[in-house]
């Protein structure tokens, strides 16, 4: 009975020094602790910072702003010829004349009255062009025409209005 007795009191002695090791490491062991405790589900909002806006100085320079216009006005002539040449979308050819017309009328903006009068010229045959574009039914000899005086358009204003003639007849 010995054997017996001597496995009882050692599964005892186990048992309670489990027992006790398992009550000491959730009680006594903050680390145990803090493995169980609840952590709260929405952190406190932070508050954003306020960012200020700079303020920037929106005036260019006249002859910077003419420049651009001049080079919008001419890219969108450009693709305008080239939309006809290659017969392209109908709705694009459109698009590029109305772009080359208003970027053409805010170049006329920046320059002196008397130089306007001569620029007007050339926008108004730019803007019959556009007209007869959106009109439709370009083909054939019409077509021809109608790329033909725009490329002559494109050449008469690139010669008489480049910056570097009409940097004195600026506002």
């Amino acid at each position: 009975m010995k054997p017996a007795l001597k496995s009882l009191a050692f599964k005892f002695i186990l048992l309670s020094t489990l027992c006790s090791l398992l009550s000491t490491s959730l009680c006594g062991c903050e680390t145990m602790r803090k493995k169980f405790t609840r952590k709260p589900k929405h952190q406190p909002a932070q508050e954003e910072p306020l960012l200020m806006p700079e303020e920037y100085n929106p005036e260019f320079n006249k002859d910077v702003l003419y420049k651009d216009y001049l080079v919008y006005w001419r890219s969108w002539q450009d693709e305008l010829i080239a939309h006809l040449e290659a017969n392209l979308s109908h709705k694009k050819q459109i698009d590029c004349a109305q772009q080359a017309v208003l970027n053409l009328e805010k170049l006329r903006d920046f320059l002196k009255p008397e130089k306007q009068q001569v620029l007007d010229v050339y926008l108004e045959e730019l803007k019959n062009l556009r007209d007869k574009i959106k009109e439709g039914n370009l083909s054939g000899a019409n077509l021809a025409l109608i790329k033909h005086k725009l490329t002559i358009n494109r050449r008469n204003i690139l010669h008489n209005f480049m910056y570097s003639k009409v940097k004195n007849d600026l506002k």
